[in-house]
């Protein structure tokens, strides 16, 4: 079975509850599955770390749930990932990212030096306090889908098809939707087009 790498910042101030959620849903998804992620929490999420998990894996799926600009994966403003720092620690990986503006650069730079795939978003990934549960399934929806053995291509449309769906049936919330949509529009996929079995 593939290696799932699972990078959490779980005590970030303003998003570790979310991030936390997303990993619990996630968590609940998979009990009856053979697929198991490997935690890694805010503690472990340092530039000295991400090596060391890596480095024994082969073809793996890496999922990061934290702060991220253009260029980099943030604990506590400091880069863990980016393009100066761990950016060839991903070769034969999946990356799937729940992150702001990491699609600008960050995504290229790792397919560039061996990722298979990044889907992640290209823009501020915005998550409204007072309503979590629409952005947590829109956030893991797509990894779900690659468990299911979909493949990138349609998954990023599979995603955007589940915006939609929970746009559309946000009620009584215009912020709430519009941050749904916002989300939407930036989610991209850089990369080859492959399943879960490219990784087997």
């Amino acid at each position: 079975m593939v290696d799932v790498i699972g990078l959490f910042d779980n005590e970030d101030d303003s998003l570790g509850l979310f991030f936390d959620l997303c990993y619990q849903n996630l968590v609940d998804y998979l009990a009856n599955s053979t697929i198991n992620i490997t935690y890694i929490n805010s503690q472990r999420l340092n530039e000295i770390s991400i090596p060391i998990i890596t480095g024994a894996l082969g073809k793996f799926i890496a999922l990061a749930y934290s702060h991220g600009s253009e260029n980099e994966l943030l604990r506590n403003n400091t880069p863990y990932i980016s393009t100066d720092v761990n950016f060839d620690e991903f070769a034969d990986s999946f990356f799937y990212t729940c992150s702001c503006h990491t699609g600008k650069l960050l995504g290229d730079e790792l397919v560039n030096n061996g990722a298979l795939n990044y889907i992640g978003y290209s823009d501020k990934f915005k998550v409204w306090g007072f309503n979590m549960e629409p952005y947590i399934d829109c956030a893991n929806y797509g990894i779900k889908l690659f468990f299911e053995k979909h493949c990138t291509n349609d998954i990023v449309l599979m995603m955007k098809e589940k915006y939609t769906e929970h746009i559309d049936n946000y009620e009584n919330d215009i912020l709430g939707a519009a941050m749904l949509v916002s989300n939407r529009n930036c989610l991209i996929s850089i990369g080859n087009n492959i399943t879960i079995e490219d990784l087997l």
